[in-house]
C-alpha cells in the first residue's frame, strides 16, 4: 500500500499569503521592513507548494524531479535565511510583522539538512517569545525538530510516526513524557492526545480509500488524557 506521507506533520496547513507592498527600507514608524517581510512571506509560499504537491500530489506530480526540485529550493531558502540570520538575528514580529516571522520560522523547519543552523535560531528564540516577538508554540516545534534530527528525544511530543496499519499516529520518544502535557499547556499547545488524533485523521482523510482497501474504516482514537508511550 503507498501512502501519502504527512510533511512536517500539521505544521503543513500554515498557509500563507504573499505580502503586498513596496520594496523599500524598513517603515521608520514601525521599524518594520516591508520588503524583508514580502521576501520571507513569498519564500514560505512557495516552499508551502511545494510541500502541498508532496502531502496531496498524484504519483505524475510527486516523481524523482520533482523531489530533488523541492530539496533544492528549501536548500536555497536555507541559505537565504542564513544570510538573514547573520545580518539581523531573528527576524521577529518587531522587525518584519509577524505573518512574515512566522514565514522564517518554517523556512527554519524545514532546513533539515542543517540542524545546527535550526539549533541556532531555537536558542535565538528562547529571548524572542520572552520579549513577545515570537510564538512559544513554534518554538516548542522547532526544538523538538532539532532534537528528533540530531538523535535525541523530543520536549513537546510535536514530531510523529505513523503505524500504516492501522492509521495512528505515535509521537517519536519522548524525554520525560508524564510531563509532556503540562509543557505543551505552557507554550500554548493542546494535550498530546488530541494532538494525535487530529494528525491520525487527518493522514487518513488523505489516504482513505488506500486504507479502506485494507479494511480500515476509520482513524485510530486515544483516549483521553493517553500521553503515547
Amino acid at each position: 500500500m503507498k501512502l501519502k506521507a504527512l510533511s512536517c506533520f500539521m505544521c503543513t496547513l500554515l498557509m500563507v499569503a504573499v505580502l503586498c507592498g513596496c520594496r523599500s527600507g524598513g517603515d521608520k514608524e514601525t521599524g518594520i521592513d516591508p520588503s524583508l517581510a514580502a521576501e520571507l512571506v513569498e519564500m514560505c509560499a512557495l516552499d508551502q507548494q511545494m510541500e502541498m504537491i508532496a502531502v496531496n500530489g498524484s504519483d505524475e506530480d510527486r516523481t524523482k524531479e520533482f523531489y530533488e526540485k523541492k530539496q533544492n529550493i528549501q536548500d536555497n531558502h536555507a541559505a537565504r535565511c542564513k544570510q538573514i540570520f547573520e545580518q539581523i538575528g531573528y527576524p521577529g514580529s518587531d522587525k518584519v510583522g509577524a505573518e512574515a516571522s512566522e514565514a522564517f520560522w518554517l523556512l527554519v523547519q524545514h532546513s533539515d539538512s542543517d540542524p545546527v543552523f535550526q539549533e541556532r535560531v531555537a536558542e535565538a528564540m528562547i529571548l524572542e517569545v520572552e520579549r513577545g516577538t515570537a510564538s512559544g508554540a513554534k518554538l516548542a516545534y522547532l526544538t523538538d525538530r532539532v532534537r528528533t534530527n540530531t538523535g535525541r528525544k523530543q520536549v513537546y511530543g510535536t514530531q510523529l510516526d505513523f503505524d500504516l496499519e492501522s492509521a495512528r499516529a505515535m509521537p517519536k520518544p519522548i524525554e520525560h513524557p508524564r510531563g509532556v502535557d503540562e509543557r505543551r499547556e505552557a507554550v500554548g499547545l493542546e494535550p498530546l492526545w488530541v494532538y494525535m488524533n487530529d494528525t491520525s485523521l487527518m493522514h487518513y482523510e488523505m489516504n482513505k480509500e488506500q486504507y479502506k482497501s485494507i479494511g480500515i474504516q476509520s482513524a485510530w482514537v486515544y483516549e483521553e488524557g493517553y500521553l503515547g508511550w
